[in-house]
């Protein structure tokens, strides 16, 4: 079994104020015998990871998942391995576009 990272994005969408789209980047681990396994296995996790708050004031905030956009083996464990999540705004849809294009490429890899 190798072990690979998988970073998935999120869009997160809310029913209230139309500002700056926002997105989750989730860098997760995934273990599989090969690249295609663990590329099944981090869109199932995107998916599992969706998730949708009701916030007090009858509004609600959904992660819902877009893509995966890079898979990495990890070829040696080593101090200093840094897993995140990062949350950003971003300006333009030709942002999200780039995520697709990118989610679209890992899978003709």
């Amino acid at each position: 079994m190798n072990w690979y990272t998988a970073k998935l994005v999120y869009i997160i969408e809310k029913n209230f104020e139309k500002q700056a789209t926002e997105i989750e980047e989730k860098l997760v681990l995934i273990k599989a015998s090969t690249r295609v396994d663990a590329l099944t296995k981090a869109h199932e996790i995107g998916i599992e990871k969706q998730e949708h708050i009701s916030l007090f004031n009858g509004n609600s905030l959904f992660w819902k998942f877009m893509y995966v956009v890079s898979l990495d083996l990890i070829e040696n464990w080593d101090s200093g391995i840094e897993i995140y999540s990062c949350i950003k705004e971003i300006d333009s849809i030709s942002q999200l576009d780039y995520f697709k294009y990118q989610g679209n490429k890992l899978m003709m890899d």
